[in-house]
């Protein structure tokens, strides 16, 4: 049959529409009309496969891209018009990286560090770079994670800068307290027992005397005979009665550590 035709029906789609991914478009019939009649069916086509039915409507899209709209109406007598128009659908805006440098860390100066970004993540993307500064001029390290040595004591001023894939960045600082080795004590060694007679002088030796991260610097003997304190590190001391003594060996190193010893001493008449 002839399609019937009616020359005073008027569709409009408006249009062009657009909005980002994942967003509604709210599309409008507004300015068609039928002046001898009415128009009895809205059909919109999407243009991705779907259709939909009424004056007005709402579609979500689910890929960006331009798609092509069309709008066809039908009057009570079957006469149909189409309007075409476009929708463009962006993609959504990068977010942008979160980092985190966790800390604040407490590190051993001269002694390795571990340093992680552990918790950093791009919800839309990937964190593909990883730029540190740990706050002594030594320079900037990328990658994920990193291991540092601070040659000085002190408290520094970490960084981690990461940037995604679409090239956003994000910042955070914490603190890294550096604090001085700890100082292992030295040991003591007497090499007593020691045995000898009145008024004939008794040989020490602290031999074999060390300490494992310095130096010592101080001895201190105490013969346990009310004499003065010896400060050799190899002395000789003369006892003028018989009897058991316990000899005390004090040694010190360059950070004051101190460390002590005793053995006996037996002296014959």
């Amino acid at each position: 049959p002839t399609p019937t035709v009616n020359d005073e029906l008027t569709v409009n789609a408006n249009g062009p529409y657009s909005t980002t991914l994942g967003e509604p478009v709210f599309f409008s019939s507004t300015g068609s009309r039928n002046p001898d009649g009415k128009i009895e069916v809205y059909r919109w086509s999407f243009g991705d496969g779907r259709v939909s039915y009424g004056e007005n409507a709402i579609h979500t899209y689910v890929a960006p891209g331009t798609y092509t709209l069309t709008l066809k109406v039908t009057d009570e007598n079957g006469a149909i018009k189409k309007d075409t128009t476009s929708c463009t659908i962006f993609p959504p805006p990068n977010k942008a990286p979160v980092v985190d440098v966790n800390g604040p860390y407490m590190c051993v100066v001269g002694e390795a560090s571990i340093f992680n970004s552990s918790g950093s993540y791009d919800v839309d993307g990937i964190i593909v770079e990883y730029r540190w500064d740990f706050g002594d001029e030594s320079g900037y390290y990328y990658g994920e994670n990193q291991v540092h040595t601070y040659s000085e004591i002190g408290t520094f001023l970490i960084t981690l800068r990461v940037t995604d894939n679409e090239g956003l960045e994000d910042t955070a600082s914490t603190l890294c307290s550096v604090s001085p080795q700890l100082n292992i004590e030295p040991v003591v060694n007497m090499n007593g027992p020691y045995e000898g007679n009145v008024e004939i002088p008794v040989m020490f030796s602290s031999s074999g005397t060390s300490d494992p991260d310095g130096t010592i610097i101080g001895y201190r003997w105490d013969f346990d005979d009310g004499s003065e304190y010896n400060y050799g590190e190899n002395p000789s001391h003369t006892y003028s009665e018989i009897g058991n003594y316990y000899v005390t060996l004090q040694v010190t190193d360059t950070d004051g550590a101190i460390a002590t010893a005793t053995s006996l001493c037996t002296i014959f008449d």
